[in-house]
C-alpha cells in the first residue's frame, strides 16, 4: 500500500467526499476509518462511536444519515436522548439512538465529546464515497500538499505529499497490521517515526528507506514484564549492545 504511483491519472474530486478536513484540526470533519471488527462497537455504551465535534451532534447526524443497509437503503433512527454518563463514570452524556433495520431495533451509541477515527458498525454500508484522495494538488492529476487517501481496505495515509508520493510528515494506517506516525520520504517510513502494532507494543525511533536503521526503541504489550528495549538497529534488526528495561524496574544488557 505504500508504493503509490508519483503520478496518479484517475482523480478522484473534493466534492465526492464533502470538505476537506482542516490540515491541523481533522476531528472537525468526519471521515469513516474502514468497517470495524470489534461486535461491541457502536452498540455498547462502554464503545461509543467517538465522532467528536462538541456540542452540536452534527457529526452523529451525518453519520446516521449515510448509514445504509446491504440493499443501500437508508436506516431509520429515533433519537432516544442523552445516557449512561453514570453507567461509565463520567461527567459528559453519551447520545443513544435507536436504529430500525429488517425488522430490529437495535440501540447505537455515540460520544460527540472525544473523537478516534470513527469506524463503519457491522452489518451496515456507508452512502458516501470513502476511497480515493483529497486534499490539495500541483495539477489536475498529482497530489501534492497537504491531504488525505482512503485506501479500499479501509486504511489511510493523511500528511503532506511532494509530486504524487508521501513525503514529509504524515500518518499511514493499515488495518490489523499497524499505525505508523511520522516522516516519510518518497513513499518510505524514513526519518523520525513511531510504528504502533496491535498487540500495543510499538517501535520508536530512526528509520531509513522503509527500514528501522538508527537509534530506536521496542516498547513491549502492555501483559509484558518488559517495558521496552533501546539501542541500534540495522537494515531492520537489532544490532550490538541492547539495554533491556524491565517493568519491575531492572535493567539487564544483551548482545545482538
Amino acid at each position: 500500500m505504500k508504493s503509490i504511483l508519483s503520478i496518479v491519472i484517475i482523480f478522484v474530486t473534493c466534492a465526492s467526499f464533502g470538505q476537506v478536513p482542516n490540515r491541523f484540526d481533522y476531528p472537525d470533519t468526519l471521515w469513516i476509518y474502514g468497517q470495524s471488527t470489534d461486535t461491541t462497537y457502536g452498540l455498547t455504551p462502554q464503545s461509543p462511536i467517538k465522532v467528536g465535534g462538541g456540542i452540536l451532534p452534527k457529526h452523529i447526524y451525518r453519520y446516521l444519515n449515510n448509514l445504509v443497509d446491504h440493499a443501500g437503503e437508508n436506516v431509520p433512527y429515533t433519537r432516544i436522548g442523552s445516557c449512561c454518563g453514570d453507567l461509565i463514570d463520567r461527567k459528559k452524556p453519551l447520545t443513544k439512538f435507536q436504529l430500525n433495520s429488517a425488522g430490529k431495533e437495535i440501540e447505537i451509541y455515540f460520544d460527540q465529546y472525544e473523537w478516534e477515527a470513527p469506524q463503519l458498525i457491522g452489518g451496515f454500508e456507508w452512502k458516501e464515497r470513502r476511497m480515493g484522495y483529497c486534499g490539495e494538488m500541483k495539477s489536475d492529476t498529482i497530489f501534492h500538499g497537504y491531504g488525505l487517501y482512503f485506501f479500499k481496505d479501509g486504511g489511510y495515509y493523511k500528511g503532506l505529499w511532494e509530486e504524487g508520493t508521501m513525503h514529509g510528515k504524515g500518518e499511514m494506517y493499515i488495518p490489523d497490521q499497524e499505525k505508523y506516525v511520522g516522516e516519510f520520504n518518497k513513499g518510505d517510513y524514513h526519518g523520525m517515526g513511531i510504528l504502533h502494532f496491535p498487540d500495543g507494543g510499538k517501535y520508536e525511533g530512526l528509520w531509513s528507506a522503509g527500514k528501522k536503521e538508527g537509534n530506536g526503541k521496542i516498547h513491549y504489550p502492555p501483559n509484558s514484564p518488559i517495558d521496552y528495549i533501546e539501542g541500534t538497529f540495522k537494515d531492520n534488526e537489532p544490532t550490538g549492545r541492547f539495554v533491556i528495561y524491565n517493568k519491575d524496574k531492572t535493567q539487564e544488557t544483551q548482545e545482538f
